[in-house]
């Protein structure tokens, strides 16, 4: 079962409206790092990376000390596939703010990326050990993965599990976790995992398809069936649609 999506945390400022003329508020704007830095971040979340970085450019050129706008320019890489350049930025991130602990978590995903596994558990556990990193679970879900990845099975369950001690409703964990077993073919364990994670977000089709495919796997047709039979009107992933009908087959 493949894993797509890392966890990565961007903080938003807010864009603060000014009751002033409009020639003056834009220029205010324009001059702005925060503003510049907003935008960008607004950009970053609709997932359009290459308008993201104008902003965020432009946003170090008014202050370039504004370390979080360094974070946010290597997220918008690496959203892009430049890794390298995204290595470069989180590091000058923690060149203007060496405490800023979120840039650290980011430098395992790009090494993570990268194949430098090494690299990569060293930035998590940066994260980790930080007490006051407000996202520590998200830290911990991403050494997870990398265990799972690297057929570390055991050490995976054992990360993914502090992962939702700190976060109990964290359902991206949960979904980890059930992948992990269902390797593991620990079928049930899965199946419970994906049922909990559904709790919070019942309409996710990923989270339906892996609990259906392990329904599959632990001889439950006729629950897999109905699952997937209940996901494949709104699937628009020609994969999982395809596998979908594969199974559908399988199980007829």
């Amino acid at each position: 079962m493949k894993i797509r999506s890392f966890m990565l945390f961007i903080i938003c400022l807010s864009i603060v409206f000014c009751a002033s003329p409009q020639k003056r508020l834009q220029k205010e704007r324009a001059q702005s790092p925060k503003y510049q830095y907003d935008v960008g971040a607004m950009h970053l979340n609709n997932n359009d990376p290459d308008e993201a970085i104008k902003y965020f450019r432009k946003s170090i050129e008014l202050d370039p000390n504004f370390f979080i706008a360094y974070n946010a320019l290597g997220l918008a890489c690496f959203m892009k596939g430049q890794f390298k350049l995204a290595e470069k930025h989180f590091y000058s991130c923690l060149d203007k703010e060496p405490s800023f602990t979120e840039a650290h978590n980011n430098l395992g995903t790009v090494y993570q990326e990268m194949k430098l596994y090494n690299k990569a558990e060293r930035e998590y556990r940066i994260a980790i050990e930080d007490v006051n990193y407000p996202s520590r679970h998200l830290a911990y879900y991403n050494l997870s993965k990398l265990f799972y990845i690297q057929n570390k099975n055991q050490e995976a369950l054992e990360h993914i599990t502090f992962a939702i001690k700190m976060k109990p409703d964290f359902a991206g964990a949960y979904n980890l976790e059930g992948i992990i077993y269902e390797k593991m073919g620990k079928y049930n364990e899965a199946i419970y995992r994906y049922e909990t994670a559904l709790k919070f977000i019942p309409n996710d089709l990923s989270l339906n398809f892996n609990l259906a495919i392990s329904y599959f796997k632990s001889n439950r047709q006729k629950e897999a069936k109905r699952i997937f039979e209940k996901i494949y009107p709104s699937v628009t992933d020609s994969e999982m649609k395809s596998k979908i009908e594969q199974y559908l087959k399988v199980i007829k």
